[in-house]
């Protein structure tokens, strides 16, 4: 999947907390979708093809990456909302119609919209809780970090 990813959002992925990442990949498979629009909009086959399939693979692995017996009702129509998504795209390929991309673009687009709410809310949750100290504990002749603050 990464290697769909421009280079400043695998940057941005390296250090990006859960739901932020969960942005990035929408951002990076709307991004796709939009080239193909393009694409279609300038008879260029190859590149709507290899854009729309590289949207689908993002997408399949998002999905991949649930564990669908844990989700709860939200997560698996997020999980649905995905299947149906991967299940048109070909479409676009077919047809050479823009329309099913335009479709799955609105779709995704407000699954990132509530994800990016979501993360703009916990990093306003974690920027008020003060910093934990981090603490170096030998483990086996060897110094790793922990979260655990220093006994008095």
């Amino acid at each position: 999947m990464l290697h769909h990813f421009t280079e400043e959002r695998r940057q941005a992925l390296a250090t990006a907390r859960p739901e932020q990442a969960v942005v990035l990949a929408y951002d990076q498979a709307i991004e796709c979708l939009h080239k193909a629009i393009s694409a279609i909009a300038r008879k260029a086959i190859a590149e709507r093809c290899n854009s729309t399939t590289a949207a689908i693979e993002i997408l399949s692995e998002m999905v991949q990456c649930l564990e669908l017996e844990a989700l709860d009702d939200i997560g698996y129509n997020i999980a649905r909302i995905h299947r149906f998504v991967i299940a048109r795209l070909p479409q676009v390929n077919l047809y050479n119609d823009a329309k099913f991309a335009a479709e799955s673009v609105r779709m995704l687009s407000e699954l990132r919209d509530a994800f990016a709410a979501v993360d703009r809310q916990n990093k306003a949750v974690l920027d008020a809780q003060p910093e934990m100290p981090r603490v170096p504990q030998p483990v086996a002749g060897k110094v790793r970090l922990s979260l655990v603050p220093p006994v008095a």
